[in-house]
């Protein structure tokens, strides 16, 4: 079957317009046995128009679409913007009295966790830093303003390019999506970043006492796992953390967080990870070097004769500082 064919496919990567489509689609979907009904979701339901709330009173009060019902097991939940930018203008008294509304109050740390923690390195440290900028005063005019949804287009935008580009242009990049504020501040944390330096750090091998560093320089650190790449940077982290393994719990509980994330991104995710990150990743749950991995023999004995000190309470930090 063509995968954006949407006749007795489920899982067609096209989007279904028509009432028989829809209807069917749910229904199937309520009927399988391998699932617990399903969720019919109206997004922006704010921008339905009058001309179209008989058609939503109808699912409301009759749960159908003309002639085509929908199944016992069908949820139907809607979302909206109440906002006046939004363009939100009230419902008729007759659609409000048959709704039940939840607020949502957006809540930082679960998205960070679950999302935000997974953009490139020089957002995730600005918004881990500066989460204020997370949800800025909405606007209609061209001024972007700072949403979820702006920051994964900026993500993903800064995803494409290559860092110099990202590093010299920041600001231009970033105004397209968010305020001039969240951007000129972004700017001089990228700007804060790349004095600190990252890079000429582990070129160095300099075993920095990380609780010495100002409490924001502490935060940040745990950013340094970016510019961990090859086998011989992977033996220059193991020896910062064993430096480490006291007096720095937030950087270690962070950077252990960051390496998480490398380790979902390859082996969950199956994005392409490099080589000092994963081998960190499984030194810390105390796992053998694999296959793929292609290390010499030398390498190999090395890794085995590696110990990280404290990796029980490394992970037992990254539990209460990612969850």
């Amino acid at each position: 079957m063509d995968q954006y064919s949407t006749i007795q496919a489920t899982d067609a990567q096209a989007t279904q317009w028509s009432v028989p489509e829809i209807t069917a689609t749910c229904n199937r979907l309520a009927v399988d046995s391998t699932k617990n009904g399903v969720v019919l979701l109206l997004d922006d339901i704010h921008e339905a128009n009058i001309a179209v709330q008989a058609y939503l009173l109808e699912m409301l009060l009759e749960r159908k679409l003309g002639q085509y019902k929908f199944a016992d097991n069908v949820a139907i939940v809607a979302t909206m913007n109440a906002s006046d930018e939004a363009r939100f203008d009230g419902f008729s008294s007759a659609v409000r009295n048959r709704l039940a509304i939840h607020e949502m109050p957006f809540n930082f740390d679960a998205w960070f966790t679950s999302h935000g923690a997974h953009y490139h390195h020089y957002i995730s440290s600005f918004l881990r830093t500066h989460s204020q900028y997370i949800q800025e005063e909405e606007s209609v005019d061209t001024e972007g303003f700072g949403t979820p949804r702006a920051y994964d287009f900026l993500q993903n935008t800064v995803a494409s390019l290559p860092l110099p580009t990202v590093s010299k242009h920041i600001n231009e990049i970033a105004l397209q999506y968010i305020s001039k504020n969240a951007s000129n501040a972004l700017t001089r944390h990228v700007q804060y970043l790349e004095a600190i330096d990252f890079q000429a750090i582990v070129n160095s091998r300099e075993l920095k006492q990380i609780n010495s560093e100002k409490p924001l320089d502490q935060i940040l650190y745990a950013y340094i796992i970016n510019y961990i790449t090859t086998f011989d940077d992977f033996i220059y982290m193991v020896d910062l953390l064993n430096k480490n393994s006291s007096g720095a719990d937030n950087w270690i509980g962070m950077v252990i967080g960051e390496i998480k994330n490398k380790y979902l991104a390859h082996y969950r995710d199956s994005k392409e990870v490099p080589l000092g990150q994963i081998l960190v990743a499984n030194k810390l749950l105390q796992k053998p070097h694999e296959p793929f991995m292609n290390l010499t023999a030398s390498q190999k004995k090395l890794y085995n004769e590696t110990t990280l000190t404290g990796a029980n309470k490394f992970l037992q930090l990254a539990q209460e500082y990612t969850s």
